[in-house]
């Protein structure tokens, strides 16, 4: 590997310096993903859920405060409001919504079956 990358004994900098323009694109390619197109459906989410919040059921309104949790969180590291480097102190992370997306895919199982009857 070392090899690949133009390293060895002595030329460790070479190839980090090499990596680092590719390294940076990524960087922003990803944050121009997540301010384009994820936040945009993100906020979507929230909206949607806030507009048929009378049509969920009770256990599905539990998750709404993460969702709007974890829009707003991002939103102001976005707006450089909170440092990037705050926020794993703050347990941000999209694993906080895994339980919303289970309980999402396990409703809507259970009322397509019950629909398929």
């Amino acid at each position: 590997m070392q090899d690949m990358l133009g390293a060895g004994p002595g030329r460790e900098g070479e190839a980090g310096d090499a990596l680092v323009p590719g390294l940076l694109q990524i960087v922003r390619d990803e944050n121009r993903t997540m301010r384009e197109i994820l936040m945009p459906l993100y906020r979507d989410m929230v909206n949607v859920f806030r507009e048929k919040m009378w049509l969920a059921e009770p256990e599905t309104r539990t998750h709404f405060s993460t969702l709007v949790e974890f829009v707003d969180v991002w939103d102001k590291i976005l707006a450089e409001r909170i440092p990037v480097s705050v926020v794993p102190a703050l347990g941000h992370s999209e694993e906080n919504l895994r339980p919303f997306y289970r309980h999402l895919e396990t409703t809507h199982d259970n009322l397509r079956a019950s629909i398929a009857r």
